[in-house]
């Protein structure tokens, strides 16, 4: 439920229009005692709406204002679903309620930052927020080399509510994710080769360190959003039979707004992966914007420990190609992991 909600109303007015709604029958019994004692029962059907004429307006005004209110939170999604929603389904929530660093143990939580101390880096933040009471703010500057390569201020280490880390391998199976971003007024896109082609990401699976690769999965944002895999065979990304290394496009940037992302990735070494992406702009239903099958997903390198996939992990934050001159900021919030869309969706974002 929703914390902290405050009420104001003012101006019943009864506007004397009628309109059409359902007739509801219900069959009832009544028993009761009056003021003497004497005892008294009922049975009979109550229809609605025509018997509420017999209520006194003052208990009808009463009795409507809370069924209007209970209306207008569910209007506004003050309160969300979770009747709805079946928990065991969900498997991290990683919205940022709790403090950035959390260290030797995490829980629903990111597990280290990159930069430490983060600084100005990477703060939480309570205007703009997607949901709760915080968002992550992510800023890179020139010189951010935290790493081999290119730019960054990161969180990694995706922990689950049991404290243990999660991994991505091929017993992961199929798994939905959401993520939020927003860009401020001012956003200018990476735009330097440093080699590769610029490049600009907000969520990444990186897989084990020993392959010194590129993410196998990761969702990007230049002038638009897109998911950038590198997957397969390392030994070999050029050769489209053992690898793949494919843009697919999620659409123009929204600046000033929440862009809500849910993805659903079936994990897989071989030819037999998918991903499906799906996109809503602010005040919009969500649009599957990605939808690609018999693909790999996880990465590894034949010559390294006879081809066996190991462990990847999750990272968010902003990681871009190296520039000389320029200062990004991003807005990220709403980070789930789950079994199913609807209750990803629910729990990222309050909504069925």
């Amino acid at each position: 439920m929703a914390k902290n909600v405050n009420i104001f109303y003012s101006n019943w007015t009864n506007t004397g229009e009628k309109v059409q709604v359902d007739k509801w029958t219900v069959d009832f019994r009544i028993e009761w005692q009056d003021y003497t004692g004497q005892a008294h029962s009922w049975e009979g059907v109550v229809t609605f709406p025509n018997d509420l004429a017999l209520v006194p307006a003052k208990w009808l005004k009463e009795e409507m204002l809370d069924l209007i209110l209970r209306a207008a939170r569910k209007k506004l999604n003050v309160d969300p679903d979770l009747d709805e929603l079946d928990l065991d389904n969900i498997s991290f929530i990683g919205g940022f309620e709790n403090d950035l660093y959390q260290y030797p143990e995490a829980v629903n939580n990111w597990h280290d930052p990159q930069p430490y101390p983060t600084g100005d880096r990477l703060t939480r933040v309570n205007s703009p927020v997607r949901k709760g009471n915080y968002a992550l703010r992510v800023e890179v500057r020139s010189g951010d080399d935290y790493g081999w390569s290119g730019e960054r201020a990161e969180l990694y280490g995706m922990y689950g509510g049991d404290g243990l880390q999660i991994y991505e391998n091929e017993s992961s199976g199929t798994q939905f994710y959401a993520i939020s971003i927003y860009l401020p007024s001012d956003w200018s896109p990476p735009v330097t080769n440093d080699p590769w082609e610029p490049y600009g990401v907000f969520m990444q699976l990186h897989g084990p360190d020993v392959l010194s690769a590129s993410p196998s999965f990761s969702l990007n944002v230049l002038n638009t959003y897109f998911v950038h895999m590198h997957s397969g065979d390392a030994d070999d990304l050029n050769n489209p039979s053992v690898a793949n290394i494919e843009k697919y496009d999620c659409g123009s940037v929204v600046l000033n707004g929440w862009v809500d992302f849910i993805f659903k990735v079936k994990w897989a070494k071989t030819f037999t992966g998918e991903v499906e992406v799906w996109r809503r702009n602010p005040g919009a239903d969500f649009v599957k914007v990605v939808s690609v099958a018999d693909i790999p997903t996880l990465v590894f390198k034949s010559s390294v420990g006879g081809g066996v996939v190991g462990n990847h992990y999750w990272k968010t934050g902003f990681y871009r190609s190296t520039e000389p001159d320029l200062t990004n900021v991003v807005y990220l919030d709403c980070h789930t992991r789950g079994l199913t869309f609807k209750d990803v969706n629910i729990m990222a974002f309050g909504e069925v």
